[in-house]
């Protein structure tokens, strides 16, 4: 500083106005610890911020959300909403990061610790999603949203005795609680329980009448001997102006099974054609997309097929079991059967194949031996954490028909069941079928159906004169007929000893989370390829 020159100090630099912003942020950590914030945004504008998410208008919430928290960042009530706005919208990354914010402004509060979780489970983190809420339970004993929560995501990871608690917590916390009473009739379905499955779905539409997913779940498992009370209820929403599409096109769902049971097929078919519509129209879906995806499927082999893989199986490794085929078309049931067997693990639908390995046979990633090397290691780890310490794991999704081509590369000892059914019954079960799953939009319409049926067989066609070596070809009406025999062959195609429990797939009480969960805890019979004829 030169001679001569004075220090000078703004007002606001000087010792009393220091200590008055010093003494002004303790008081308001004071505060914050009890709850209260001294810098609050206007209440009107948090009324109209909550006012449009209880609306369900979450675009607008989102934007007023952002705006309110730039001003006033340290309040959670903003950041709370906002977190919950992009959680309904499917935003799971941005989610992820505001509900963090939420639990960091009020580590106290156990819905933003239920939140989090939600966001946790939205990018696929389940261990940190289930520690997330078990935090909020731990907060609140009594936070049935987050008992119910954890159920979920438990199963997902397999652990089904522990979801069942949760489910109950949640229901004996909040009776009226109607998706809880649901989600633990899916679970009950699912473990082959149906009598208790029913209850739950009972009680779930019973509590909300107009519970459109609960009513069709509700009829997958109950057969309809007249147009009885449950029947009526579906109808008044399908009759309500304020009925949303999707609901309605559960409800089609539902009403087309009961019509069906009625055996008035005129009227199954007038639901089952608008509720397809409506889902279809909810999917964007186009044809087109999967045109483009086995032409790239197709094109793409000859360079998967120079790089395959030679393994020396090593004796105390898994060995995988693939059961392709279109959907609906009997893999299910063939799955149930081999997993009948004492040294089978039936993992079900896994989606490893398509995750880690769909850039490569579409040809977007270079397919060289490190690529289908890097793509076996992460499947084959895929399948340690469900084989139940068996040293066979059967992998039954269908659409993995798709990627034959990197499969047979990349697992030269792997077995591969390709299951076949009548295309009339085969279509037919696609088109009356509800998929949650956003994967399946060709089933929606009958031209499409025809078309991606068409390409089913094409590229079965390509499969088999690449590697039909590879591919071992059950009918799925031959099974029902000739059971003992087709059983037989198929066990023993699989290098396994024969167990006579592989006749009694019915008798098996693994979790089976398919749309044929129900009819695969009947013993099988014969005649159900026929029953697209009455439409």
């Amino acid at each position: 500083m030169p001679i001569n020159q004075k220090k000078t100090y703004c007002k606001d630099n000087s010792f009393s106005e220091r200590r008055k912003r010093y003494l002004l942020a303790k008081k308001k950590k004071r505060a914050k610890k009890r709850g209260i914030f001294l810098d609050s945004p206007p209440k009107r504008d948090l009324d109209i911020l909550l006012d449009n998410y209880k609306k369900n208008h979450f675009d607008i919430a989102i934007k007023l959300g952002a705006l309110i928290t730039q001003s006033f960042p340290d309040h959670p009530v903003a950041w709370h909403i906002l977190g919950a706005s992009l959680l309904e919208l499917g935003k799971m990354k941005e989610a992820l990061l505001v509900n963090q914010k939420v639990v960091d402004l009020s580590p106290k509060d156990s819905n933003a610790h239920n939140n989090l979780g939600n966001s946790f489970k939205g990018v696929g983190r389940l261990h940190k999603a289930v520690s997330s809420y078990k935090k909020s339970i731990s907060l609140d004993q009594n936070n049935a949203t987050a008992h119910n929560n954890l159920a979920n995501t438990l199963i997902q990871l397999n652990n089904y005795a522990e979801a069942e608690v949760h489910y109950k917590k949640a229901i004996l916390l909040e009776p009226d609680y109607s998706e809880a009473h649901h989600n633990f009739g899916r679970l009950l379905s699912n473990l082959g329980r149906l009598d208790e499955a029913k209850v739950c779905f009972e009680n779930a539409v019973t509590i909300d009448p107009t519970f459109a997913r609960g009513h069709r779940m509700y009829s997958l498992i109950k057969h309809f001997e007249k147009k009885d009370e449950h029947y009526s209820r579906m109808q008044d929403i399908y009759r309500d102006q304020d009925t949303s599409d999707n609901q309605r096109c559960e409800i089609c769902f539902a009403l087309g099974k009961a019509s069906e049971d009625l055996q008035d097929y005129e009227q199954a078919f007038k639901f089952l054609s608008e509720g397809n519509s409506l889902r279809k129209k909810a999917l964007n879906y186009n044809i087109e997309q999967d045109f483009e995806l086995f032409r790239e499927i197709k094109s793409s082999y000859l360079k998967i097929k120079m790089s395959k893989l030679e393994i020396d199986q090593p004796m105390n490794s898994i060995k995988p079991i693939f059961i392709i085929g279109m959907p609906r078309s009997g893999t299910t049931l063939v799955e149930q059967i081999i997993a009948c067997h004492s040294s089978v693990t039936g993992a079900g639908e896994l989606t490893s194949a398509q995750s880690f390995g769909s850039s490569i046979a579409r040809g977007v990633n270079n397919c060289g031996k490190n690529e289908l090397m890097n793509f076996r290691q992460k499947y084959m780890k895929s399948l340690e954490k469900v084989s139940v310490n068996k040293s066979i794991v059967t992998d039954k999704m269908p659409l993995n028909f798709r990627y034959l081509g990197l499969i047979s590369a990349a697992f030269p000892e792997a077995k591969i069941i390709h299951v076949k059914r009548h295309p009339g019954a085969t279509c037919w079960a696609n088109y009356k079928s509800f998929f949650p799953t956003r994967g399946l939009g060709y089933c929606y319409n009958l031209d499409d159906i025809s078309s991606y049926y068409s390409l089913y067989k094409d590229l079965m066609a390509f499969w088999e004169e690449a590697f039909s070596e590879r591919i071992y070809h059950l009918d799925y009406d031959l099974l029902t007929k000739n059971q003992d025999n087709e059983t037989r062959r198929l066990i023993d195609y699989l290098d396994l000893e024969w167990e006579d429990e592989c006749l009694a797939p019915e008798n098996n009480t693994r979790v089976v989370e398919t749309a044929s969960n129900a009819q695969v805890r009947e013993r099988v019979y014969r005649g159900s390829s026929q029953k697209w004829q009455m439409f």
